[in-house]
């Protein structure tokens, strides 16, 4: 869980979930109580929702559980929190993606890579896409599966009027990176053991 940036914390009285430490939902029991609660029953509780805290947090991962998705958006978009290619395929939704690699922040940066025989940074995997168009090395055009996935991206709607355009340099430009290498792929659904 720390992986995909979700923690929780849980006793007794309930449980919360946490995306990038801040608070996305929870469950307690109305306080104060009557009276305290014996130990066996305290222990025995916060056990529950410790498994009931896990259970939403696989919901959410799993895209079962959509309560949180608009919020959880809004969070990594705050903390520029995206999938990175060749790190984070087990975690992400299944779908066509785009893959940006090879990624500098301007010509004379890739230029210095270049020549110390480096390829430059890893990017970010773009989607779920429901489709992609490019026209004459221009830019290209991203169709997202939802609304909620474009906003996680900085793009504000699913449809194909999000554009990532090209460099005189031949790159594409993304969130201030330059990337000299992309390719498209589908990551089909992780098969459940």
């Amino acid at each position: 869980m720390k992986r995909e940036h979700f923690s929780y914390t849980a006793d007794a009285n309930g449980y919360m979930i946490k995306f990038l430490g801040e608070d996305i939902g929870g469950v307690s029991v109305k306080l104060p109580r009557d009276k305290p609660l014996h130990w066996r029953h305290a222990r025995a509780n916060t056990a529950e929702n410790k498994i009931q805290a896990e259970r939403q947090i696989e919901g959410i991962l799993n895209g079962y559980n959509t309560r949180y998705s608009s919020l959880i958006g809004k969070i990594a978009r705050k903390n520029k929190i995206l999938p990175i290619y060749t790190e984070d395929e087990a975690i992400i939704k299944p779908g066509l993606y785009l893959a940006l690699f090879h990624g500098a922040k301007n010509e004379k940066k890739r230029k210095a890579l270049s020549e110390a025989g480096e390829w430059g940074v890893k990017g970010p995997l773009i989607g779920p896409l429901s489709s992609i168009h490019g026209t004459y090395a221009t830019h290209l055009r991203l169709k997202f599966e939802t609304t909620d996935d474009a906003r996680i991206y900085g793009f504000e709607s699913k449809d194909d009027f999000n554009e990532i355009a090209y460099t005189k340099g031949g790159c594409l430009e993304y969130k201030g990176m330059e990337y000299g290498d992309f390719f498209i792929t589908n990551f089909p659904a992780q098969e459940v053991v």
